[in-house]
């Protein structure tokens, strides 16, 4: 191997040593914080609290985040595109099966039930609404033409995923499927 293709590889090999630091980093801190909101409420949370838990820096937090909440958004969006990859997966399947889609959606919810209750008690009732109104937009859109529909079930749904995981998910998924589908048909 030249000098020249040597060094081009260890520069490779050192960025991909710096993602995976920054990747490393990014997961403790989320962890971090999912561990300390599983005992405390978000707004007695320091940063200090996290970066201690997580083992880093605070430079290393404010490299990554510029706050707490940052860090929960983080947290939801990946949960979300957890669920968009499933949900997605169910449309390409059977793109008018309405019932088979909040079937597919609660399941994965009851899967993150734990992470997903924790950010509602993290008071981010507003980015959940925020990813589940970009998932009924991007995701429904295709069953009515109406242009406000895809926005009425996403607030509908976010209202009833909080209901859902308030009170101890009583009902299976299915059965949710089975609420949802009656309320849509209501006139």
């Amino acid at each position: 191997m030249e000098e020249s293709e040597w060094k081009e590889e260890r520069n490779r090999m050192l960025k991909l040593s710096n993602d995976e630091a920054h990747e490393l980093t990014v997961e403790c801190i989320e962890q971090a914080l999912l561990a300390l909101l599983s005992k405390k409420k978000l707004d007695e949370i320091s940063i200090t609290d996290i970066t201690k838990r997580a083992g880093v820096s605070r430079t290393a937090f404010y490299k990554n985040y510029q706050s707490k909440e940052e860090v929960i958004r983080g947290i939801i969006s990946s949960v979300f595109q957890e669920i968009m990859k499933v949900v997605q997966a169910q449309i390409d399947f059977a793109p008018n099966d309405k019932a088979g889609l909040w079937w597919v959606l609660f399941e994965v919810l009851k899967e993150k039930s734990q992470l997903v209750s924790m950010c509602f008690g993290a008071d981010q009732g507003v980015s959940f609404l925020e990813y589940t109104t970009q998932l009924a937009v991007d995701n429904l859109k295709h069953l009515s033409n109406n242009l406000y529909y895809p926005y009425y079930i996403g607030g509908a749904i976010q209202n009833t995923i909080r209901l859902w995981i308030e009170r101890g998910m009583q009902e299976t998924p299915a059965e949710m499927a089975q609420i949802l589908i009656e309320m849509d048909n209501i006139k």
